[in-house]
């Protein structure tokens, strides 16, 4: 084996499953920053094949796939997602002359160079460097996963999006792989632990040097797990070296930003919705349950103002919105219901992406809108929840008074209603109107986003 040190060429692994021009953007970052090391496109061809840029060498692509896993002796469980330190020990065993491999994940923005830091480990004798995760183990999402494994108080934890790897480190953490399962299958575990826990955790069981990436960064304001940013965020960012994850498209930050744990509003947060102009990003973050008033007219006013106008935004958005509810009610709460006043948050402007309300199971299910003053509506529009159909039997009726309205709309073919995300349905009206009221003709649950009247 030829020995590869100090000076010397590194591998550079960014690891894909898919192309578009942001990976392909990330990419050419990295090929920028490589310095003399030399860069792999590691491709994950589970899900199928998919065409590379012409200009990357093949001998610089290196196909994986799951289904061979087990043929090396690796677990496979939940693929190369859950197990992101398996294309290492694959890159390894088919070049194994590098002394040191970086691994990038697609989203990962690469601000900073590559080389100096390889450098410093040569010099130091340092195996892995990686960002501690200052997380307690018991409190820890994935902790778990190591039952069985290791002593769940003596894991060790690292975000991995970009990490350095000596030589030696791969093949120990790789023997480690082999051996869990071993273990998993004599002792018939069913965990298996998640690619964070290996490196770090490996690395202290044997005394290893290991070093935080920070410590060769001017600053990480903006790598994390999830809080993704787009493009567009790039040039907000703070000046100096630094690593950037998720550096993605609107829609995975958007998701990755706003999922099931608490968020908070912040200037970044705002900062972030500017930068993407997403329609949906600045939605949930207007909604956010810890939302000041004054947090509120922060955000909307930079809806209203954003440069360009918001990308995905329905074609009513900023236009005259009109009506003021005097009351929203609703025929039943139910288990999933967010208190009894929350019939009103199914009207407005700006909608959730999600549902608003939620009857209970019932016959003719309803919900009603009473304005404070009779308007002039040339339309209604009505987004539904997006991801759970039940509006086959949907009605909209409108109306001066209750009992005498005219039913404006009605689902005759029983297609789903759009959601936000797709611009909902728009109801011709041109008419006066005070009362709305939706329903199901059937015995179902009523539940959608958000109702705007416009003129």
């Amino acid at each position: 084996m030829r020995e590869i040190g100090a000076g010397e060429p590194f591998a550079v692994l960014f690891k894909v499953y898919f192309w578009d021009e942001d990976v392909d953007r990330q990419y050419r970052r990295v090929c920028r920053h490589a310095g003399r090391g030399q860069v792999y496109v590691v491709r994950d061809c589970t899900a199928g094949d998919y065409p590379l840029p012409s200009d990357i060498p093949e001998e610089r692509i290196f196909d994986l796939n799951e289904a061979a896993l087990e043929s090396y002796g690796l677990h496979n469980h939940r693929g190369f997602w859950f197990c992101a330190d398996y294309p290492l020990y694959l890159f390894f065993l088919h070049e194994p002359d590098y002394a040191f491999l970086v691994s990038v994940e697609y989203d990962v923005g690469v601000f900073n160079d590559l080389e100096p830091i390889v450098d410093a480990m040569s010099a130091d004798g340092i195996d892995f460097v990686g960002r501690p995760l200052a997380e307690e183990n018991a409190s820890w999402n994935f902790i778990r996963s190591c039952d069985g494994f290791y002593p769940l108080d003596q894991v060790e934890k690292a975000l991995c999006c970009i990490a350095f790897h000596s030589r030696r480190a791969v093949a120990a953490c790789f023997q480690a792989r082999l051996e869990h399962n071993r273990q998993r299958v004599v002792g018939d575990l069913q965990t298996w632990p998640i690619s964070e826990v290996i490196f770090p955790t490996e690395m202290k069981r044997r005394g290893w040097r290991t070093a935080d990436i920070g410590g060769f960064c001017d600053h990480l304001d903006n790598y994390n797990w999830m809080n993704g940013v787009t493009e567009g965020f790039v040039s907000h960012l703070r000046p100096g070296r630094t690593f950037v994850h998720p550096l993605t498209n609107r829609r995975k930050a958007t998701r990755s930003t706003f999922s099931d744990w608490p968020v908070f509003f912040t200037p970044d947060l705002l900062t972030h919705a500017v930068a993407a102009r997403d329609f949906e990003f600045f939605c949930r973050l207007y909604h956010l349950p810890g939302n000041a008033p004054h947090e509120r007219d922060q955000i909307r006013a930079a809806m209203s103002s954003a440069p360009g106008g918001l990308l995905d935004a329905p074609g009513w958005f900023g236009r005259h919105v009109v009506g003021e509810a005097e009351r929203c009610t609703q025929s039943s709460l139910s288990p999933y219901s967010r208190g009894a006043g929350e019939a009103a948050r199914a009207f407005g402007e700006i909608p959730r992406f999600g549902f608003s309300f939620h009857t209970d199971l019932e016959a003719h299910p309803w919900w009603l809108l009473e304005l404070r003053e009779p308007v002039w509506a040339s339309a209604l529009h009505l987004m539904d929840r997006g991801d759970v159909h039940r509006s086959q039997h949907l009605c909209i009726e409108a109306g001066m008074v209750p009992d005498a309205m005219e039913i404006v709309w009605e689902n005759r073919d029983g297609a789903p209603i759009p959601g936000a995300a797709r611009g909902g349905l728009t109801v011709p009206l041109h008419r006066v109107v005070r009362f709305v009221r939706v329903f199901l003709r059937d015995s179902s649950m009523l539940h959608f986003d958000t109702l705007v009247l416009t003129a």
